[in-house]
């Protein structure tokens, strides 16, 4: 693969980033949703389904962002950060309409913004190489 087809390091060390974050998320989503939201308990099947159900999510996105660091390719690495800035746009809307603070929402619009910034950086990678192809 030559070197002008390939993800950049910023955007490796965002996805990076984002991966282990989204790990750690997971991690507390199984085993302490306290972390998340103080006074969660797992006491109910319906409690227990949502935790599990959004920590598989960010363990799930955190793989899909590892693999498409590894693999070097543009166009799996815009398709993940596609999910995942979907995904961080849902939860700065959940973040508004909740009320969670201002520490949430500055983070999820930091997520989002580097995000779109990596996926528009990715697709005229995308685009120079395929016009070098033709």
């Amino acid at each position: 693969m030559k070197p002008t087809d390939s993800i950049p390091m910023a955007i490796k060390i965002y996805g990076g980033i984002i991966a282990v974050l989204g790990l750690f998320f997971a991690y507390a989503c199984y085993f302490n949703p306290a972390q998340i939201s103080p006074g969660a308990v797992l006491g109910n099947t319906s409690i227990k389904l949502a935790f599990y159900t959004v920590g598989a999510l960010a363990l799930g996105l955190s793989v899909g962002l590892a693999l498409a660091i590894i693999s070097n390719r543009p166009k799996s690495m815009a398709l993940i950060l596609i999910v995942r800035v979907v995904v961080a746009l849902q939860d700065l809307g959940i973040a508004l309409a909740l009320g969670l603070g201002v520490g949430l929402v500055i983070f999820q619009v930091i997520v989002s913004l580097l995000g779109i910034a990596s996926i528009v950086k990715l697709f005229a990678i995308i685009k120079t190489a395929e016009h070098q192809a033709a």
